[in-house]
């Protein structure tokens, strides 16, 4: 089968982090002073949230909504001799025949051969599934937004430490950044400076030993509350078929506000806010849900209108 893509449809995305956000790299050395679990950086010093994360998020939830709606979450809870004597063939292989796979004691994630999965169109498959179709989401790198007056005002008491600039001109400085895509933001020389020494907090935390009591003490570098990111999105349409993928990513979307990301989510860590979004230009500030779906449907419809199969 072969695929003819039509379009690209450019998403733009705004975000803040309502509580603190750690997403972790690993330490080559353990030094003396160090911490024990530092954000990542890219190799010029920038912090960011990978594409990977945010997709992974997404995907994750579908699958989930996916589990929910069929007997396989019962499946996957079930004991292994019991589905074994109830259906004569193991837990692995059924699930793996409906496109689940194990990646824990309980959990699994979901690729399947299906053409017509939707989770695997929008996120994609491995090149040697049969069903294999163009993925139809890329998702780009978030960084953070310094056109953002609230992110920018955290470095106000140290600018001219960094930039040799009074507080009076910071405004002068976000108002450089405004207007202009996240991937021109990040590498302006100001932008960079800026980043590099942008303020994080550490956060101490213990791991308690059940049986000595023994206290382990951590420590997690995190992003504070109140920072803001953007990022950018493609959606990729080839066929007729896409119309209502656009809509199931752009409602899940939406769904961030309710899925932490990044480490120690069960510890409060990672709550978010979606801010805005627009699609090649038109945007919207991101309120209550119902509006937000009305937005969807125009906006769909409308980039559809001179799109054929």
């Amino acid at each position: 089968m072969s695929f003819k893509l039509h379009t690209i449809v450019k998403l733009d995305i705004k975000i803040r982090i309502l509580t603190g956000l750690h997403i972790g790299t690993a330490e080559t050395a353990i030094r003396i002073g160090t911490l024990d679990k530092p954000i990542i950086r890219d190799p010029i010093g920038r912090i960011y949230i990978p594409g990977s994360t945010i997709k992974g998020t997404l995907r994750s939830f579908m699958e989930k909504k996916l589990l929910l709606n069929n007997q396989i979450k019962d499946l996957i809870l079930m004991d292994d001799d019991e589905v074994f004597k109830k259906y004569g063939r193991s837990k692995e292989e059924i699930l793996k025949n409906l496109g689940w796979k194990r990646s824990g004691r309980f959990t699994y994630y979901h690729e399947c051969e299906k053409i017509d999965c939707n989770v695997c169109t929008i996120f994609g498959r491995a090149s040697d599934k049969l069903g294999v179709t163009p993925t139809r989401l890329y998702v780009n790198d978030a960084f953070i937004d310094l056109s953002d007056t609230v992110t920018i005002n955290m470095v106000k008491d140290r600018i001219y430490e960094i930039l040799g600039k009074s507080e009076e001109e910071l405004e002068i400085i976000r108002k450089k950044f405004e207007g202009k895509r996240i991937y021109e933001q990040i590498h302006d020389d100001d932008y960079i400076k800026i980043i590099r020494e942008f303020p994080t907090e550490v956060k101490g935390e213990n791991v308690i030993d059940r049986v000595t009591s023994r206290a382990n003490p951590r420590f997690i570098e995190r992003l504070p509350a109140s920072v803001a990111f953007r990022f950018e999105m493609d959606f990729h349409i080839y066929e007729d078929r896409d119309k209502d993928l656009l809509k199931n990513i752009l409602e899940e979307l939406y769904e961030l506000n309710n899925i932490p990301i990044g480490g120690s989510k069960s510890r409060g860590y990672g709550k978010i806010k979606v801010e805005t979004i627009a699609i090649d230009g038109k945007k919207i500030e991101v309120k209550d849900k119902n509006s937000y779906s009305i937005w969807v449907n125009n906006i769909v419809e409308e980039i559809f209108k001179g799109t054929s199969s």
